[in-house]
């Protein structure tokens, strides 16, 4: 946040006076700073260096276009969970390749809006959402890429409703059910496995359970290319 700071005793945002922007615009307001932006998706793509990969921001976090243009113009992509935030992303300007659908309950409508843009990937929830998206994408006669979200089985520390990677909650499928999909891929001739996906929760502090994910995830990838499942990606959420 290098781009707020006290001079004189008076908070400024990239040298502008902060109670300038709000003897002009009147209180409550929103100051947002177009450098702190650029520079933390700048640091997010750095630390990341050569390894293939894509950025997602999640816009269910701000839904304000010009911010969201901004992220779009830095070259990340987008995590959305309806139809409202996928029209919201695409008309901020991020390329539907870099979009991925995540959330639970997703509409016919709001599938078949998705594969018409041509995002990225669906995170997929459950068999039932799977065998949705296989239908969608035969109306629309295209190849859905989907992801199957992992309950990893893991009790993050965080609010128990904000929790969602443990065996107790609804989010996921479980590794063994992934398994019998996957096997019985047929099922789906309009959809194309790429890989897994898992999200346990939100307002985690701390890295130990987001490393722990990972490693499961890592592991599960690699057992079921050992099977032949041909996947070529994880979220990590």
């Amino acid at each position: 946040m290098e781009s707020f700071f006290y001079r004189d005793n008076e908070l400024r945002c990239e040298e502008v006076r902060v109670a300038d922007i709000a003897s002009r615009v009147g209180t409550p307001a929103y100051v947002y700073s177009r450098a702190s932006v650029r520079n933390h998706c700048a640091w997010f793509e750095n630390s990341l260096g050569e390894i293939p990969h894509l950025s997602c921001y999640a816009v269910k976090a701000n839904a304000g276009r010009p911010i969201l243009a901004e992220i779009a113009r830095a070259g990340l992509g987008a995590d959305v969970g309806s139809y409202g935030e996928l029209h919201l992303a695409l008309r901020a300007g991020f390329d539907p390749a870099k979009i991925t659908f995540s959330g639970v309950g997703k509409r016919d409508d709001e599938i078949e809006f998705a594969l018409g843009a041509g995002i990225h990937s669906l995170n997929v929830e459950s068999a039932e959402e799977l065998q949705a998206v296989d239908g969608a994408a035969a109306r629309l006669g295209v190849r859905a890429r989907v992801l199957l979200r992992v309950n990893p089985g893991i009790d993050a520390p965080t609010h128990s409703y904000m929790a969602t990677g443990s065996r107790a909650t609804k989010f996921g499928i479980a590794e063994g059910e992934i398994r019998e999909i996957v096997a019985a891929g047929a099922r789906y001739p309009h959809v194309t496995f790429a890989g897994l996906h898992s999200h346990i929760g939100s307002q985690i502090v701390t890295p130990g359970s987001f490393s722990a994910a990972a490693r499961g995830l890592v592991r599960f990838f690699r057992e079921l290319n050992g099977r032949g499942a041909g996947l070529e990606m994880i979220n990590i959420g």
